[in-house]
């Protein structure tokens, strides 16, 4: 029963997280603020829909979803720096140098997905005991 609370207060969490950023986007679509928040709320919807798929026990199944906390650890910095600088500058613009913040995600992100289908490691569930204490 306890197990069954706590996914569905997750399952809420993931879906008001979509809501909110939907709501954001639907305020005003050409605010790149907006677009930001929709990129870390989408981060928590990562982790979340992790959460979720780690308690039902299908993440053997779905063995590409053990990248999403791998993808939202790397996310976050990137996408705080760029809300902050976009709070502390209205005229703010991402450029192409900009996105170098966001190489440790590509490199990380690919290794990982190399280790989760080439290597003989592909049961293991990445970062499981870190997140949920196993």
């Amino acid at each position: 029963m306890k197990l069954f609370l706590i996914l569905i207060i997750t399952f809420h969490g993931f879906l008001l997280v979509t809501l909110v950023s939907i709501g954001q986007l639907i305020a005003d679509k050409k605010s790149i603020k907006n677009w930001l928040f929709l990129g870390l709320f989408f981060v928590f919807g990562l982790f979340q829909i992790h959460y979720i798929l780690f308690e039902i026990g299908l993440l053997n199944k779905y063995k590409i979803v053990n990248v999403f906390p791998i993808t939202a650890f790397y996310l976050i910095g990137p996408l705080v720096y760029f809300i902050t600088k976009h709070s502390l500058n209205k005229h703010y613009k991402i450029n192409i140098y900009n996105l170098l913040h966001f190489l440790p995600l590509i490199i990380a992100s690919t290794i990982s997905i190399l280790i989760i289908f080439y290597s003989k490691f592909q049961n293991l569930l990445l970062l499981s005991g870190y997140f949920y204490n196993m």
